[in-house]
């Protein structure tokens, strides 16, 4: 008996630091848990309560633009170079194949002299039309609601 009693002593007290070690590991996963929760809440809030302040956040934010376009991102433009006449092209892009910005800044755009323009085209479509006046420069940047915010799903560059 004294054997069985002196080694459940000693098995417990080798134990015991074992379980001193857990617990602020346990501790640390717990406060990442709680980091990782807050911040996939703070992506999931609209970063403005506007369409005209979220497209400012949306130009001049990279991070907001990267959680706010769809994946796939459909891509649309002209092939100038195409016979017997420009031709439309329809691609559909990843995550991964855009390039970002997708949007120059609110100050490059008027540094650059170009003009924006917003149109509710439907209640599932909003058209930010961002070109250079009396030019073939125009691009068409159509965002839809998407889980109380905007989402970028398609872009129109009717440029040649």
């Amino acid at each position: 008996m004294n054997r069985l009693l002196r080694d459940t002593f000693l098995m417990s007290g080798a134990l015991l630091p074992l379980c001193a070690c857990q617990q602020p590991a346990d501790r640390a996963t717990d406060s990442a848990s709680v980091t990782t929760a807050r911040a996939a809440a703070d992506e999931a809030m609209c970063p403005a309560a506007t369409f005209d302040a979220f497209f400012k956040r949306f130009a001049d934010d990279i991070t907001v633009q990267k959680a706010y376009v769809t994946d796939p991102l459909q891509s649309d433009s002209v092939d100038a170079e195409a016979e017997p006449e420009p031709a439309p092209l329809h691609k559909t892009l990843g995550k991964s194949e855009i390039a970002f910005p997708v949007i120059p800044t609110t100050t490059e755009l008027t540094r650059k002299g170009l003009a924006v323009a917003t149109e509710h085209t439907s209640p599932s479509d909003i058209a930010v039309t961002v070109g250079k006046p009396d030019t073939d420069d125009q691009k068409v940047f159509h965002f839809r609601p998407s889980d109380g915010c905007w989402t970028l799903y398609r872009i129109d560059d009717q440029s040649l």
